[in-house]
Formats: structure tokens, C-alpha cells, sequence
């Protein structure tokens, strides 16, 4: 679970224009 959760963190940070997506489709 916490491998996990430390993955998701790390994509976030690779990739931080997927968030910003993903943030605006959740907005939207």
C-alpha cells in the first residue's frame, strides 16, 4: 500500500502536466 502510494507521488512529480490535466477535467 505504501509502495503505492510512493509511485503515485513520484508520477505526479515526473509529470506534472498529467496532473494539470487531470486537475482541469476534474474541475471541468
Amino acid at each position: 500500500m505504501f509502495k503505492k502510494t510512493l509511485t503515485v507521488e513520484y508520477q505526479e512529480v515526473k509529470d506534472p502536466t498529467q496532473e494539470r490535466f487531470h486537475g482541469r477535467h476534474q474541475l471541468n
